[in-house]
Order: structure tokens, then sequence, then C-alpha cells
């Protein structure tokens, strides 16, 4: 990618900068990326991705993370203090109404399950998860399916860290980098290692991305590229 770091710190600056002379918020606003493409033949399915990629610095050090895990996995969750469902727990949901279903998947960024599990999440949930791109994904297209017996922690520790990259429908990327609150030098490196990816992924690199935006949440996008 031609931009680099310093540009992007500049951008960066700029779009806080827009932020804080607004009116002042009563939350952390986040530091979004619209990455706009060009040439992209979007019929063909072969072009379309959902995929999570590790950034190298947190995004969200409290970023929702559900495990969908049984046994020792599952006293793992208790111990962290984080959610989890077993086997009983998935299939009660997969009995549950639409509206509930709904809700429980609306209420986490991201599901884990494990390679044991991955039956019940896609029999009592994978529909779901499909319609909103939630379902745990294996490398290497995600982080999401581990092994029975696999540590929790690192991989909680890890979607702090994870963002998700969708080209579905139209040819624009969009996703957040962390939040205003952070070092200005960690979120450019965030927003460096993801439009590297990005570059990387498209078939003819550079070549198909059309402009790329920076904005705050609330903020007006500011031109990097």
């Amino acid at each position: 990618m031609s931009l680099q770091l310093n540009d992007i710190e500049k951008g960066l600056k700029e779009a806080i900068a827009n932020s804080e002379s607004k009116k002042k918020r009563k939350f952390v606003e986040t530091i979004d990326v619209i990455v706009n493409l060009k040439n992209v033949n979007l019929k063909d399915p072969n072009r379309r991705f959902i995929n999570e990629i590790e950034l190298p610095n947190p995004v969200d050090e409290k970023t929702s993370v559900c495990f969908l895990v049984e046994g020792d996995q599952l006293v793992q969750a208790g111990s962290l203090k984080v959610d989890a469902l077993g086997k009983e727990a998935m299939d009660a949901m997969g009995k549950a109404e639409k509206a509930a279903k709904r809700k429980f998947v609306n209420k986490y960024e991201y599901f884990v399950a494990n390679t044991e599990t991955m039956k019940l999440v896609a029999k009592n949930l994978g529909k779901l998860f499909g319609t909103h791109g939630k379902m745990p994904r294996p490398q290497p297209q995600g982080y999401g399916v581990i092994n029975p017996g696999d540590s929790l922690a690192p991989t909680l520790d890890r979607y702090k860290r994870v963002v998700r990259m969708k080209l579905q429908k139209f040819p624009l990327i969009q996703y957040k980098i962390g939040n205003k609150a952070m070092d200005v030098k960690k979120l450019a490196q965030n927003l460096k290692a993801s439009l590297d990816w990005i570059e990387q992924k498209m078939e003819k690199g550079k070549a198909n991305i059309k402009s790329i935006y920076v904005k705050t949440t609330m903020g007006m996008p500011v031109k990097l590229l």
C-alpha cells in the first residue's frame, strides 16, 4: 500500500480533531474505515468474502464473545467470566422463538465453537448465524473454530484485536480499527495492517482500491486516498 504511516497518522489526527470540535459525546467514538473498491465483479461468488483478521493492537478491549463449547471449556468460560452455551443450552436455543434467537445473535460480535460442537451450532443456529455473517469460521477465514483441548484465554485475548472484513453486495469494506481514546500510532498500525491485507486480498491489488476514508463514529470522513 502506497500510504505510509506518517500519512495515516495525519489523517487520523484530522478525523479525531474534527470530532472533538463538534458536540461533546457521552461515549467514546470508534475509529471507522471505509474502503471503496473498483473493477470488482461481485456477481462472482469467489470475489465476495467474510474474513476475520488479527490486527497488531487491540481494537476493542471489551469485544463481546460467546463460546459454544462443552466439558472443560465450559468450565473455563465460567472461570473467565465470559458467556458460553453448552450442548443443552444450544439445543434449547435451537427450539426458541425466532425473536429470542435474533436477540441472542445480535448480543455478541463473535461466536467461537470447537470442532466437536460445530455440528450442534450448524443444527441449532447455522441459518441465523449465516444470515448475520457470524458463523464461527476456521482458519484461514477466521479464528472461531478451536480444538476441544484448547485453552479459551488466548482466543478471548486474540478477539480483542480481530476485525471482520466483509465484501458482499456492494464494492466497499467498512470496519473499525479502535477508538479515539487510543494512541494514534497504534491506530495507524492497525489501519496500515488492515489496508495491506485488503490489497493482498484483491485480485488486482491496489488497482482495485478506489478511495479510503477514515472517520469517528459521529464525525466527518477524512480522505486518505
